[in-house]
């Protein structure tokens, strides 16, 4: 039953017809009925982790203090990441509405056995979440050269604990605690291999699995930072250059990449002027309920000095 999608119609049906022939087998198919099938799990975003969030009041303008020696970063109006270099020790971050709506037929919601207006907004919700880590982490990436020039991978192809040790002595040189490694799952599973071979093999990196760090997206300390893992984004559909549809999970860090971040208030602010809200209609032209989904949010990095870039090359 592990590949049901590659069932024929007649074998899908002695599948059920086999079920309900069992033991408390209508129970059964009416717990399938009721519930969704879950294909991966909803998208939880990180990147606020890395930022101080401010909720902005009505009507407050998101002005800042910067240092007046280091570079501050900002997404611009249209989400473009753009650098700037602040002479005056002020900075000011754009705030950008980002949304998605979804709209649900009602002979669907009828004919559903589940609730599929929760889980429609719950996906919708996860989808925004990866927008923001994608532009959170875009921005991140744009910084983190900004006061240091990115390290290089010692092995080719592998995130070292060389790499890692020297970003975080360079950092800690310049004056900055540093608090998170932020990577992706690919680069994470080189963090598993990390073994002291100077005598017996003795792993540098133990996961520490549990609710409150799966939650987090934690995966355990190395040098006495948070490692992050940060898996790829909800599964879009965008046309490439040939015209074609291509279905891709949203990439958030890429694969060549981690990053070594200090602690938020090193770091910048992730601005809140309207969080994520969920405003529904009824379309009675249309024969649907409509929602839309979205959040008025910006981010700023107030010190580039408190980011830095590996290169696994």
């Amino acid at each position: 039953m592990e590949n049901i999608e590659k069932l024929t119609k007649l074998e899908k049906e002695a599948a059920l017809n086999a079920m309900y022939s069992s033991p408390n087998g209508l129970e059964k198919i009416a717990a399938v009925m009721l519930n969704p099938i879950v294909r991966d799990l909803l998208h939880e975003g990180r990147v606020r982790q890395c930022f101080v969030v401010d909720k902005l009041q009505q009507g407050m303008d998101a002005t800042y203090d910067s240092d007046v020696s280091a570079k501050a970063c900002v997404i611009s109006a249209d989400g473009v990441p753009e650098f700037t270099k602040v002479e005056s020790g002020r900075f000011i971050v754009p705030t950008n509405p980002y949304g998605v709506q979804a709209g649900i037929k009602w002979v669907e919601s009828n004919y559903r056995k589940f609730d599929i207006i929760n889980r429609t907004q719950e996906r919708a919700k996860s989808a925004l979440q990866s927008v923001e880590d994608q532009k959170g982490f875009a921005l991140i990436g744009t910084a983190s050269t900004g006061h240091y020039a990115a390290q290089n991978s010692a092995l080719a192809g592998v995130l070292s604990f060389t790499d890692i040790a020297k970003t975080v002595a360079m950092m800690k040189k310049a004056r900055v605690p540093v608090s998170k490694l932020a990577l992706n799952p690919t680069r994470a599973a080189d963090l598993y291999l990390l073994q002291n071979t100077n005598s017996a093999p003795v792993p540098y990196f133990l996961p520490e699995t549990s609710e409150e760090n799966i939650r987090k997206g934690t995966i355990g300390k190395l040098l006495n930072m948070d490692v992050m893992e940060v898996p790829n984004g909800d599964t879009i559909t965008r046309v490439n250059q040939d015209g074609k549809e291509v279905i891709a999970d949203l990439e958030i860090i890429p694969d060549n990449v981690a990053y070594v971040i200090a602690k938020p208030e090193f770091v910048g602010v992730f601005c809140v002027r309207q969080d994520i809200l969920v405003e529904t209609q009824k379309m009675v032209p249309t024969w649907e309920d409509l929602f839309a989904i979205y959040e008025i949010i910006g981010w700023g990095i107030r010190y580039a000095k408190g980011l830095a870039k590996i290169s696994i090359a």
